[in-house]
């Protein structure tokens, strides 16, 4: 029987002063010493709306600078999903959601209300997440549905903020915006190729309907920024922050990686750096970001 563990208190170094540190991210505003580039445009949400901002130019969401690894959205028009209006599917263009509009899906009949849609070749074996953003309207419980064997689905309850059910073949995910809107995600492995079917929608009855906006399947673990796209695919560059060392040393990272590990100013993300090789910033929220010279850190310590 292995016997308890004996907590052992590491003590937090405290940022060094403004003096001993090159900073390269300050309240998520990228400074002079640090470079930053994306070979594309990109979308942000910047607490009310989505706006889309050009090439290198950094994305400021909550102070925090945002780096991410570059993304394809096979998903079309995943801005303005009232092109899919028919007579058995009935969506309506709403407001303005800052890049392309909200969509509302109204029931046409009692029975489902749904948004059928192919979306480009899928890697059989490989992860991919669908995910979409979604309000209540007189139904406040949708679906996601993305594999095709057995059509499983996971249920959100876009008013409550919760999963309510969740298929097995599925890591699903609902994260609140602004303005009763929730992203719904649901993670999985593809197990078709061409034509891959996916599914947004509910269960109604005839004139019920709910609110949705940025569908979007993108090859990987997590639903990252939207992605605009129109008749097809669309890719969405790297963020890359770089700062080349004259001297090794350490970089510090305050704020939350990509997988969701959160790194507080007490207890920064802490990564070594070597002189004249570039050190690239990996993907996340990042308030703060410096660089601490091994002189200096030896200094301190004494």
């Amino acid at each position: 029987m292995l016997g308890n563990a004996i907590p052992r208190a590491i003590p937090a170094l405290p940022r060094p002063a403004t003096g001993d540190r090159i900073d390269l991210v300050t309240a998520g505003v990228v400074q002079p010493a640090a470079t930053f580039s994306r070979a594309s445009s990109a979308i942000l949400w910047d607490g009310a709306a989505f706006q889309a901002v050009g090439p290198d130019v950094p994305r400021i969401e909550a102070g925090a600078l945002l780096i991410e690894s570059a993304a394809t959205n096979t998903a079309y028009q995943s801005t303005d999903m009232a092109v899919f209006a028919s007579s058995s599917r009935l969506f309506t263009r709403l407001e303005s959601a800052g890049v392309g509009s909200w969509a509302r899906l109204t029931a046409a009949t009692d029975g489902t209300a749904q948004l059928i849609a192919g979306a480009d070749a899928m890697t059989v074996g490989a992860t991919y997440t669908f995910s979409c953003y979604a309000r209540a309207g007189t139904r406040d419980q949708i679906f996601l549905q993305g594999r095709e064997h057995r059509y499983p689905k996971t249920n959100f309850d876009v008013t409550s903020g919760t999963i309510i059910s969740e298929a097995s073949e599925y890591t699903s995910v609902i994260t609140p915006l602004t303005g009763g809107a929730y992203r719904c995600a649901i993670t999985f492995v593809a197990d078709a190729t061409t034509p891959y079917i996916l599914a947004l929608g509910f269960a109604a009855l005839a004139g019920e309907s709910a609110d949705f906006y940025g569908r979007q399947v993108e090859r990987g673990p997590r639903a990252t920024s939207l992605i605009a796209t129109g008749d097809g695919a669309a890719t969405r560059a790297a963020d890359v922050l770089t700062f080349t060392p004259a001297t090794t040393g350490t970089a510090s990272l305050i704020g939350t990686a990509a997988d969701g590990t959160a790194y507080p100013a007490g207890a920064p993300h802490i990564v070594g750096v070597s002189p004249g090789v570039p050190w690239t910033a990996p993907p996340g929220r990042w308030s703060d970001v410096w660089v601490m010279e091994a002189a200096v850190q030896a200094g301190n310590l004494e």
